[in-house]
């Protein structure tokens, strides 16, 4: 097994752990799919998406996993685990979440769907509203 280390959000590195604590952190949220990860034998931190599939295990062809990026949570997911939209994938645990930031943002085609966050209104359409209802 591999000791893997990573790096947080102020950029300090952590570990080692081995393959299933990454992918408890992968999990938790702690971690997503542009964290940099690295181990011995990489010539470079690298982000976690791209050596995810090695983490995950591997396929029935002795291959490492396909995963895919969940465009709501940006954690990487088995491929099995998500759903297309578009040419987003979607964590099957993510879906109402998703489709809530969908509807609220009004976007109807999308290639990723990191791209479009929320907007709120500002105060007066919020005074608006709260007078109509």
């Amino acid at each position: 097994m591999s000791e893997w280390f990573y790096t947080d959000s102020s950029a300090t590195r952590q570990g080692p752990l081995n393959e299933r604590g990454l992918s408890e952190l992968n999990r938790d949220r702690t971690i997503n799919a542009s964290t940099l990860v690295w181990r011995e034998g990489l010539e470079e931190w690298v982000p976690f998406a791209k050596v995810a599939g090695s983490v995950f295990g591997k396929n029935e062809e002795g291959e490492p996993m396909e995963t895919g990026v969940c465009a709501y949570s940006g954690r990487v997911f088995p491929i099995g685990e998500t759903i297309p939209y578009g040419e987003a994938l979607v964590g099957l645990e993510f879906k109402d979440e998703f489709v809530q930031q969908m509807m609220e943002s009004g976007t109807v085609g999308i290639a990723d769907a990191t791209g479009n966050p929320l907007d709120y209104v500002g105060f007066w359409w919020r005074t608006l509203s709260s007078f109509l209802d």
